[in-house]
């Protein structure tokens, strides 16, 4: 045996440190200076106010992007012996809205920005594919024009995980507004917090 590795990934620590207590002071405090905490004490009016900024007619906060993403899949009727295409490259929580309802996540490969690759799309879609769930990534957008066209060709929902990608816009259009449904998440890791911070 030789001497252990410790790689470096272990030591990884974040820019910045929002888990516990004291350590939100800095969120808390860039949220109150937007006048953002409506979120808090006002949750309709939030809901209201992110449907604006976003471009969609409604908006409902649920407890987390996990939960955004099965609920639109339930809301569908996905389940049992259905297809939803996405990608591997995302947060577990995409794959698991998925395999919760009892439908079967099919994964495609992603393009050279680390997005769904259309054409891998096009290849995966069967007549067992009831919806496909793109992911923004990066605070970047998928390629949106291509996906929907390839989604309304075959009659398959697009549910938008936004969680990544608060703001991000392609042709005057937000993330989350071109889909049937989007999931966002404001979990403290996700980019939202990251822009607050700066």
């Amino acid at each position: 045996g030789g001497a252990a590795i410790d790689p470096p990934w272990r030591n990884v620590q974040p820019d910045h440190p929002v888990a516990h207590g004291l350590e939100q002071a800095p969120i808390i405090e860039k949220l109150k200076q937007l006048n953002l905490k409506v979120c808090i004490s006002d949750p309709q009016n939030f809901e209201e106010l992110f449907a604006k900024y976003i471009g969609t007619k409604y908006c409902v906060g649920v407890a987390n992007g996990l939960e955004a993403l099965q609920i639109a899949l339930m809301a569908l009727g996905i389940g049992e012996g259905d297809e939803v295409i996405t990608v591997s490259n995302s947060a577990v929580a995409t794959a698991l809205a998925i395999t919760n309802t009892g439908a079967k996540a099919v994964f495609v490969d992603i393009d050279e920005y680390y997005h769904m690759d259309p054409d891998n799309l096009k290849i995966a879609i069967n007549t067992k594919t009831k919806a496909i769930i793109p992911v923004h990534l990066f605070g970047q957008i998928v390629n949106t024009e291509k996906i929907t066209n390839i989604a309304n060709e075959n009659s398959v929902a697009v549910i938008e995980d936004a969680c990544q990608s608060h703001g991000a816009s392609f042709k005057n259009k937000r993330a989350g507004s071109f889909g049937l449904l989007a999931g966002h998440s404001f979990y403290p890791t996700k980019n939202l917090s990251k822009l607050l911070l700066n």
